[in-house]
């Protein structure tokens, strides 16, 4: 364990969570309870952890309204890749002080989908040894107007992650920003990152494409590109105005033979391959 860890303790009859006027006293209680369209609004800090299974024809929100998380939800998609039901997460302050501690986790081969994180915080800790959201086997994933500081990576790609969306996001004091190995149909608007490592780092273990607009990355690169694979061709694209900086190559691409084409609708850009 890094750091001291304070832990919640909840009273009994005190209150953790409400559906509309039901209160609860258990998080896990209050995700059981929900049905189609409601929202689950947080009343206390807390720091239990809570799975959510995915189900067809129930869509719902958990408002953090501003409250400290310290627990991890786990989503469950339930090999429902295709489902039209959607999760919202907001305006919840995650707080990972446990060692490589992950604050929202994508169980792997469950098929996460149309997850979309709003107005978050995620907050790791001194020796940056935690995730801020690790995602297995995903969907349609978006992260927007959140902000992430002292964590390892604020978005981890484990596997093959199809549809990802970054607006209005900013990560600092951490080891990297988004580490998207696998990632297939990324875009990133209006992204700031300023952090040790590589901004954003991208494998091509598929072919696929990636989006930037109007980002300010201040990395060791600013975006990597590494081969994995000798045939698939990944795609790059800069529009708007982007600032890269922290290191000599604001583009790094690992790889005699890698495969990419770079299109640069912002003309303040060059490419160069290292």
């Amino acid at each position: 364990v890094v750091g001291e860890i304070t832990y919640y303790t909840v009273k009994e009859g005190e209150y953790v969570a409400k559906i509309g006027d039901k209160k609860y006293e258990k998080f896990a209680d209050a995700i059981a309870a929900v049905d189609n369209a409601e929202t689950i609004t947080l009343l206390i800090d807390n720091a239990e952890s809570v799975t959510i299974k995915q189900v067809a024809g129930k869509s719902f929100t958990i408002d953090g309204a501003g409250k400290t998380y310290k627990g991890t939800i786990t989503v469950d998609g339930n090999k429902r890749s295709t489902g039209a039901e959607t999760l919202t997460i907001k305006n919840v302050n995650f707080l990972a002080e446990g060692q490589w501690q992950s604050s929202i986790f994508a169980v792997k081969n469950t098929y996460v989908h149309n997850v979309t994180i709003d107005g978050c915080t995620f907050t790791g800790n001194d020796a940056k040894q935690a995730y801020g959201i690790r995602l297995h086997h995903s969907y349609n994933i978006v992260v927007k107007n959140t902000t992430g500081n002292k964590l390892y990576d604020l978005v981890y790609a484990q596997t093959v992650i199809t549809g990802f969306t970054a607006e209005n996001v900013t990560v600092t004091e951490s080891g990297m920003g988004f580490m998207m190995p696998y990632g297939k149909n990324l875009s990133f608007k209006n992204v700031t990152l300023d952090v040790e490592g590589a901004g954003v780092g991208i494998y091509n273990y598929n072919a696929s494409t990636a989006t930037f607009e109007n980002c300010d990355f201040t990395a060791y690169p600013p975006v990597r590109l590494d081969q994995k694979n000798a045939t698939n061709a990944y795609s790059l694209t800069f529009n708007g105005t982007n600032t890269f900086a922290g290191s000599d190559e604001w583009l790094e691409v690992n790889g005699t033979d890698a495969k990419f084409t770079v299109t640069l609708n912002d003309p303040s850009l060059d490419v160069h391959k290292t």
